[in-house]
């Protein structure tokens, strides 16, 4: 008797298990099919000049605007000639939108350097304050050496309870 209830709570585990993962990959799923059906990209904010607004390790979501227009008070995504990417608010724009001025929120002057439309990566659409920083862990050796040992130990770990399930099944000898 007691063997078969073990081996339920055991499968009921399994089970609980197979719609965690396959629960997380649905959503896996949607999420790559926003990314590219919107063209949503995803920036951690590396510094503290829109701070209070967005923290530094902040996760902000990108939307390209189709229309290439910004207006002040829109917060925008744009990549530098220099290839650095940046994150500030429009504080002025062209009547037609396609040229602006920037500002981080943070810092007590406006940007030395006039933005077009063609720089713009997109408009920041929402943020998850600090969701960021495990990315940012990861562009390091700590946090890249970090998840290769955590891949490891979790790896050990599912061994080690597979050799125990497999003991726990087996029919004990009595004599």
């Amino acid at each position: 008797m007691k063997g078969k209830a073990q081996k339920k709570a055991g499968s009921s585990s399994k089970h609980s298990s197979l719609w965690w993962f396959l629960g997380s990959a649905v959503l896996l799923l949607l999420m790559v099919i926003v990314y590219f059906g919107m063209g949503l990209r995803l920036f951690c904010i590396r510094t503290g000049s829109m701070l209070p607004a967005y923290p530094v390790g902040s996760l902000i979501a990108v939307v390209p605007d189709r229309s290439g227009a910004y207006r002040p008070d829109d917060v925008i995504t744009f990549r530098l000639e220099n290839g650095f990417t940046v994150t500030h608010r429009v504080i002025e724009a062209t009547p037609d939108g396609r040229m602006m001025r920037t500002k981080g929120d943070n810092n007590s002057v406006e940007d030395s350097y006039n933005i077009s439309s063609e720089q713009v990566i997109g408009r920041v659409v929402f943020s998850v304050p600090y969701a960021g920083y495990p990315i940012l862990l990861m562009e390091t050796f700590f946090g890249k050496t970090l998840f290769v040992l955590l891949l490891v130990s979790a790896a050990v770990m599912w061994a080690v309870v597979s050799v125990e399930e497999k003991r726990s099944e087996e029919p004990e000898d009595t004599i």
